[in-house]
């Protein structure tokens, strides 16, 4: 019998179970992909404040972008939640004080202690072999961070048996037809070009949803992801975490946040952009290796001399002068 084709080819969301199983499903999910974004960034060597790793996102955005199979509501209790459980640390490093964004961090430590005093009440229940045994390859064992190291694949993917359940607890009486005919994920990153254009400038000509513009929009972001830029290899096509860099990066440009004001005119530039944020990525790194001026090595000396020790160097630095003054 033939599967579904939206489960053609896709990989099922892997659920930590030590985590699962400690904190409840939903908060391992958050959990694992906040770590994805933090090892994201140790990688490219940015974020790095206080002592650790950072990423930052509007809630809006965490479920856009990364949960759109949970609600708006449903996102911002699970990160209140292990925020309030000194899971996940939480800060304002924005340039603009206006910007409230949250920053997110890991307090690693802070979770294997709790991990820990899970095992040990579990352990010390009176229900605990029972309880235990479909757990008994590894419960105990040490949490690998490594192997966490992979992003939840989108939306559309296989959910496995734990939590294919998990479904959108409300759905806004504004939703379109054009939305239901895409991957959400999709959707998601044009209402955040949407959004950032018009953060830019209140006044930007935006589609609105329903419209035949905003359909376009969705197609062309679509196009993007599944053929790539126009004109080239169709089988290049971007990755929704290239995606959304791109549009962050250059709706913060000075330059391109004029220019990009549209998913096509995205598209149409999308090479162009990809290299000049390699570019400026690259030569921010650069800069921060580099020494502080060519003095940074330089030593300074004293040198102490007798006033006949000055009159004999400046006698004979004179003769020197003449000398050469004669030979011309």
């Amino acid at each position: 019998m033939a599967g579904s084709k939206h489960l053609l080819n896709k990989k099922p969301i892997v659920v930590d179970t030590d985590l699962a199983t400690c904190f409840g499903v939903n908060e391992a999910i958050v959990i694992q992909q906040v770590h994805y974004w933090l090892e994201v960034n140790k990688e490219a060597g940015k974020n790095y404040i206080n002592d650790r790793h950072w990423t930052y996102n509007t809630i809006a955005d965490w479920q856009s972008l990364n949960f759109p199979f949970w609600s708006y509501d449903t996102v911002k209790r699970i990160f209140s939640k292990l925020e309030s459980e000194g899971i996940l640390l939480a800060d304002n490093f924005n340039e603009m004080k206006r910007d409230r964004t949250k920053w997110y961090s890991i307090d690693y430590e802070k979770l294997d202690e709790l991990m820990e005093k899970h095992d040990n009440q579990k352990a010390n229940s009176p229900n605990a072999l029972g309880q235990s045994a479909p757990m008994s390859l590894g419960q105990n064992a040490p949490l690998d961070w490594g192997n966490l190291h992979q992003p939840l694949p989108e939306i559309n993917t296989e959910i496995t048996r734990e939590i294919k359940d998990i479904r959108p607890t409300s759905k806004k009486s504004d939703e379109s037809q054009v939305d239901k005919k895409h991957p959400p994920t999709i959707v998601a990153l044009t209402e955040l070009l949407i959004r950032k254009i018009t953060d830019n400038n209140p006044r930007a000509s935006v589609p609105e949803k329903g419209t035949s513009t905003y359909s376009k929009w969705i197609s062309e972001m679509e196009k993007l992801h599944r053929l790539g830029p126009i004109g080239g290899d169709s089988s290049k096509g971007y990755s929704i975490e290239e995606i959304k860099g791109l549009i962050l990066w250059c709706q913060e440009d000075s330059f391109w946040k004029n220019n990009i004001l549209s998913a096509g005119k995205l598209r149409e530039k999308v090479v162009m952009l990809e290299n000049q944020m390699k570019k400026q990525q690259s030569d921010k790194g650069v800069q921060k290796n580099k020494p502080p001026n060519r003095f940074h090595n330089f030593e300074a000396k004293t040198f102490e001399y007798t006033n006949d020790e000055l009159e004999n160097m400046l006698r004979h630095r004179q003769k020197n002068q003449w000398g050469r003054s004669g030979e011309e």
